[in-house]
């Protein structure tokens, strides 16, 4: 019985030892930014722009679907901007806001979110090396969902893109 002690000791011990790897891990530095994007808008005056890495396009079919999302947020403070908008054929479109079916909003630094009440958004896909990338602008008036705030947005410009 002491001798089952004994390996049941040893096994725990060894199995617990303490990792003396302090190795700190290697950032990739090698990162696909193919991808990337990049928005920018003036908000009430104010120039704002996201990180081109957390521009994305995507494109989901549900509902009336298929409908396009482009988002984009800005890290320092986690605002963002979301576009949501059926898929058209061609190779552009406005869409007039209010629009059935779209929906356009800016969600502020204190996680605020202000819809688009009147307004447009200009939309112009292309397609090359396997890449649909979506270009355009946009410009409104955004009201907020609890209050009578509203955001004056010009100036929009954006560039989302999307592996087909």
């Amino acid at each position: 019985m002491k001798k089952l002690l004994l390996i049941s000791v040893c096994f725990v011990v060894f199995a617990c030892k303490k990792d003396t790897n302090n190795d700190v891990p290697t950032p990739n530095t090698n990162e696909d930014t193919s991808l990337y994007g990049n928005m920018s808008a003036t908000i009430d005056g104010t120039t704002w722009s996201a990180d081109p890495a957390n521009v994305n396009c995507v494109i989901a079919n549900y509902g009336t679907g298929p409908y396009i999302t482009i988002s984009a947020t800005r890290q320092a403070d986690t605002s963002s901007f979301n576009f949501l908008f059926p898929a058209f054929s061609g190779s552009d479109t406005t869409i007039s806001f209010p629009a059935s079916g779209s929906d356009s909003r800016f969600v502020g630094s204190n996680q605020e979110t202000f819809l688009m009440s009147s307004g447009s958004l200009y939309v112009s896909k292309s397609v090359s090396g396997g890449i649909e990338t979506y270009t355009g602008n946009f410009s409104g008036n955004f009201e907020s969902i609890i209050n009578s705030d509203v955001k004056v947005i010009s100036n929009g410009a954006y560039t989302a893109k999307r592996l087909l």
